[in-house]
């Protein structure tokens, strides 16, 4: 095998440094601007000089004005990397959007009330809305305060949520004494739980509004930072509602515009692309308050790479005129023969090279085989050596390599996951560190759960973090903390995950572990029964159908608690101590490896009215591309492009079809070169 080199240039380092001046001159003279750069092209590496360019050059300038540079990045882990890489400093602030976001806005509680005020009322009037069409189904206008009345009973409520997940004939049955003898309220079960639960909360949002109004607007809302759901009659946002209330808060005033804008005069984004574009009109606001009062003296980078755009959140271009565009093209990570297919997968204006001479001698094959193809064995064969990852877009090979195949199999059977929905696992179940905020609001709660678990039962763990699951902080001395933690420790964590949250939920003491379960489930009562139903709601979305047709989730509750560990690991990307990880094709983005196996398929996120197969419709639009579909080819382009720019050295793309036809070959012969048939 050859060996590789990673010769020096000095004219191409000089290239990339006259680059890196481009941004400093956007510095000098507050000029905001995008920095564009392809898969390894050191967008870190820039973002980080560029902080050590503005400490050299204008330190004293901050710390006279008491200011801060500001370096927002996508995830802790990214902040993290940042701050290792450029030491701590306390003229610089790295955080993540949402942390920085709560950060300024927490204490504009007045401007929070009123949000949380606009918020409310709308969620009040669709709730009318829905409850008033139930009506008319029930039949029962002229009943409706009688037995809305009688749904705040504690014995109704009390039957309703212990039967809540019983198949719909049991439910009526147990149902019957509380509604009577009105046959049409229990016609169609889940339309009934959907009117209970929408009334229930109608209640909460009316009882929430009444305390803004009685306490002058004197409430204080807060943010759940380890959720994925409201909290709207308890005050607490989550994070989605953060990015709405700051946008709505900031937008609306011009005294926080000042406020941001003389802080933090230095702005810079991390991962643009992936940024919600509620974060960026918020950002472009202030930018847009400063031009019109004439003042130079504040600016926004922004860096990323609009191709590696894998999420439907994210902004993924920014076209604004006011930006000064920089784009890099050189390649730090991988060899020529790889920087060539990713720039044809990408095929646009945007074209890599390697920052060293004759870095060559890697390799790219592309295989073509039809469905049934046994690619474990095929993987093994490859005799790959080194660090080596397989990109795969069967979710189920993921999760028998890293051992939760049945909690996978378990989630499948569930509407959530159906039909055109089963696309919903990879970000909602099989994201990674990266996306954790777009995961799925159940999952996330026992993601949390786990945790919780880990860090209680990790020496290392100091007692403010394993404080942090609560919502309220008790005092506690060392002897409750240790006496707590002894009490986890004799879980045995091989038990089902049933069985470990009412083992948690029967600790006593300073340190309760019903306390715990509460705030990482979010709720108030029954606490077991509250979970299910939660995970019943959820798993089959929230009984938008005949309850019939739902599935009853005591089976999700009795698989093992290794299973949710094991899951975990690979969210966390915690080592799994194979030579060949595995990764789905959105879990991957952000890492390398020097030998990669990619394996696409037709069969991945059918599009009606757009296209049949989702790579198909890349090959045969690779050059004529229709704006109105533009979306959907950047969809597949991003993530094969992001996949296969994974690899240093060695990349094998594995291609499940039923068929290649004249055109499609050829676009892919442009791209990876000779095709090898693969048969079984």
């Amino acid at each position: 095998m050859k060996k590789l080199s990673m010769v020096g240039n000095s004219e191409k380092f000089n290239q990339e440094q006259e680059v890196q001046q481009e941004i400093y001159n956007c510095i000098d003279n507050y000029k905001s601007f995008c920095f564009d750069a392809g898969a390894g092209a050191g967008k870190t590496y820039a973002l980080q000089e560029t902080i050590t360019y503005i400490l050299e050059n204008y330190f004293g300038k901050i710390k006279r004005k008491t200011q801060k540079i500001l370096c927002i990045t996508y995830t802790n882990e990214a902040k993290n990397e940042i701050i290792n890489r450029i030491g701590r400093n306390s003229e610089v602030i790295v955080t993540t959007i949402h942390d920085f976001l709560w950060d300024f806005i927490a204490n504009q509680q007045l401007l929070l009330n009123l949000v949380h005020k606009e918020k409310l009322e709308k969620e009040v009037i669709s709730l009318n809305n829905e409850i008033s069409e139930l009506t008319k189904k029930f039949e029962i206008s002229n009943k409706k305060e009688e037995f809305d009345s009688k749904i705040k009973e504690e014995p109704f409520l009390k039957a309703f949520y212990e039967y809540y997940t019983l198949k719909a004939s049991d439910f009526r049955k147990r149902l019957k004494p509380f509604v009577g003898d009105d046959e049409t309220l229990l016609s169609n079960v889940g339309n009934f739980k959907k009117y209970v639960n929408s009334t229930i909360k109608l209640t909460k949002y009316n009882e929430a509004l009444n305390k803004i109004e009685n306490h002058k607007n004197a409430i204080k809302i807060s943010y759940l930072q380890n959720r994925n759901r409201d909290r709207l009659e308890d005050f607490k946002i989550s994070h989605d509602t953060l990015l709405e209330y700051a946008e709505e808060i900031i937008i609306k005033s011009n005294l926080l515009k000042k406020l941001l804008s003389d802080t933090y005069p230095y702005i810079l984004i991390d991962e643009y692309q992936d940024t919600s574009p509620k974060v960026v009109a918020t950002l472009m606001s202030v930018l847009e308050y400063k031009k019109c009062r004439n003042e130079n003296d504040f600016l926004i980078g922004f860096f990323g790479d609009k191709a590696q755009k894998i999420y439907d959140q994210g902004v993924g271009e920014i076209s604004d005129k006011s930006l000064v565009n920089i784009q890099k093209e050189y390649n730090r990570r991988s060899t020529e023969e790889i920087i060539d297919v990713v720039n044809k997968i990408r095929n646009d204006n945007l074209k890599q090279k390697s920052i060293y001479d004759n870095f060559s001698g890697g390799s790219c094959k592309f295989y073509y085989v039809q469905s049934g193809f046994n690619f474990k064995s095929f993987i093994q064969n490859l005799e790959v050596e080194g660090d080596s990852a397989c990109l795969t877009m069967k979710n189920e090979e993921i999760a028998e390599y890293r051992e939760f195949e049945k909690l996978y199999s378990s989630l499948r059977k569930y509407k959530r996951f159906q039909g055109q929905r089963f696309q919903d696992l990879n970000t909602e179940f099989l994201g990674n560190i990266n996306n954790l905020k777009k995961m799925g609001w159940f999952l996330r709660e026992l993601l949390a759960l786990v945790d919780f678990i880990k860090k209680a039962n990790n020496s290392d763990t100091v007692v403010g973090d394993l404080l942090s699951f609560l919502d309220k902080k008790p005092r506690v001395t060392y002897k409750d903390v240790k006496i707590f933690l002894n009490q986890i420790a004799k879980i045995n964590r091989e038990c089902t995950l049933k069985e470990l949250i009412m083992s948690v939920q029967s600790i006593k003491g300073i340190l309760s572990g019903e306390e715990f379960i509460k705030a990482i489930f979010s709720t108030d009562g029954n606490t077991m029964n509250y979970i299910i139903n939660s995970a019943y709601r959820y798993l089959n979305l929230n009984d938008t159908e005949e309850s019939t047709q739902n599935i009853s989730v005591e089976e999700f509750f009795e698989l093992s608690f290794k299973q949710f560990e094991n899951w975990y690991d690979y969210v966390y990307r915690e080592d799994n101590n194979d030579e060949m990880a595995y990764y789905t094709l959105h879990g991957a983005k952000g890492l390398q490896f020097k030998n990669v196996v990619v394996i696409i398929s037709d069969k991945f996120a059918k599009r009606k009215n757009y296209f049949s197969h989702y790579f198909k419709y890349y090959w045969k639009n690779i050059n004529n591309m229709d704006e109105n579909d533009a979306k959907y080819y950047k969809e597949a382009r991003n993530l094969l492009y992001v996949a296969c720019s994974r690899a240093i050295t060695n990349l094998h793309v594995i291609y499940i079809t039923n068929g290649i036809d004249g055109d499609i070959k050829n676009t892919i012969e442009h791209i990876f070169g000779e095709i090898e048939e693969i048969t079984n």
